[in-house]
């Protein structure tokens, strides 16, 4: 569905630095269609989201370790890997947004309700990779908003570090 020349153009995506705190890159592409996102269903969109931004992740040399890990009490949407780093990644998909995400709707996509779940998940993948004897030099939390707007543009926007995980 996403242009290879799209999913390319972002290759450096996850290693770039904030600028302002914030990342910000523009995506176009043709094979998104308009008649399609006016009729695609909230868990179809986010699923479309996580797939980009999972992409991004592969094309910048990340290794994609789980997809949509739902458990009860948490859920976490992407968990990659470079080497021994690990980020957990939770990602927000709107269509047509009516304004351009800042750092301030960074405090209300990670609220206390939902930095308590991705503590919760943390805790649990980090158990899984103690079971399974895998090296854990780092866990992360980075944001990345997609955002999809009428004329087939998409933005992407990514926030390393959005929230502390570690439970301090």
């Amino acid at each position: 569905m996403i242009a290879p020349a799209a999913i390319n153009h972002l290759q450096g995506f996850w290693n770039l630095a904030p600028n302002n705190g914030s990342f910000n890159s523009e995506v176009i592409s043709h094979q998104i269609n308009h008649e399609f996102l006016r009729t695609i269903d909230r868990f179809s969109l986010s699923k479309l989201g996580e797939t980009i931004a999972a992409n991004w992740a592969l094309a910048a040399g990340w290794s994609l370790k789980r997809q949509r890990l739902r458990r009860c009490g948490f859920e976490l949407d992407l968990v990659i890997q470079k080497n021994h780093v690990f980020k957990i990644v939770e990602v927000k998909t709107r269509l047509y947004p009516i304004r351009t995400p800042d750092l301030e709707l960074t405090v209300n996509w990670m609220n206390h309700k939902k930095v308590s779940a991705l503590r919760r998940g943390a805790a649990f993948w980090l158990q899984e990779c103690a079971y399974q004897k895998v090296r854990v030099e780092s866990l992360e939390c980075d944001l990345v908003a997609i955002d999809f707007k009428a004329n087939q543009t998409i933005f992407a926007y990514r926030w390393p570090g959005a929230c502390e995980i570690s439970g301090k």
